[in-house]
């Protein structure tokens, strides 16, 4: 009998014992769990973090690609207006050139009108005065006509570089949603692995 209770205070001992290390090993276990847990969400969050400010940037390339639409409209409209403006002087321009042939006739035909004739040259010379305003500043809407135009150009190029990027910046968002979206599901398996361990150490533990 004697026996028989050191035996049973001997397997009590041992007991306690396992029990007690398994139960360190339990703690250990959740520890090391919330660990990595708290780990793999502040990845996450960081991740988040880097998303959210990509598609902040991505947001205001769209507002600048829409602003210089819309500068680029405005060129246009100022180009058209400027190309009516050409054509109307132009039209002035061979109106008077008409006009300067029909005095020379006049005056080749009235000669004899000193007085006339006198007369009809101040107003040929105020004319050409006046026309060569009118082609100074025919050059003048030339040069900016050519300005406009590289200024449309550039423009272009800047928004096709834009929309170059912003491809770019979608494809590294989707990219990134496809590395956090792998990451979420390896880290949930990776939690129902240790729910399932520690399932199976409490199992055990119960048995014994």
């Amino acid at each position: 009998d004697s026996i028989y209770k050191k035996k049973c205070e001997q397997l009590r001992q041992e007991l306690e014992v396992t029990k007690k290390r398994l139960q360190q090993e339990h703690e250990e276990e959740i520890e090391t769990h919330l660990t990595a847990k708290k780990t793999l969400n502040k990845r996450l969050s960081e991740a988040l973090e880097n998303i959210e400010e990509e598609r902040q940037i991505s947001k205001q390339w769209r507002r600048k690609a829409t602003q210089l639409g819309q500068e680029l409209q405005e060129v246009k409209i100022l180009l058209q207006e400027e190309v009516a403006r050409m054509t109307e002087l132009d039209k002035k321009g061979k109106k008077y050139y008409a006009d300067l042939n029909t005095v020379y006739q006049q005056l080749e035909e009235e000669k004899y009108l000193k007085e006339k004739l006198m007369k009809e040259k101040d107003q040929v010379i105020s004319k050409l005065s006046d026309l060569q305003k009118d082609l100074l500043q025919l050059e003048q809407l030339k040069r900016t006509k050519q300005q406009l135009e590289w200024q449309i150009r550039d423009q272009q190029e800047e928004m096709e570089d834009m929309t170059s990027r912003m491809q770019l910046m979608e494809q590294a968002k989707v990219k990134q949603d496809k590395e956090l979206e792998k990451l979420r599901q390896e880290t949930e398996k990776e939690i129902s692995a240790r729910e399932e361990e520690l399932e199976e150490i409490k199992a055990s533990a119960t048995k014994r």
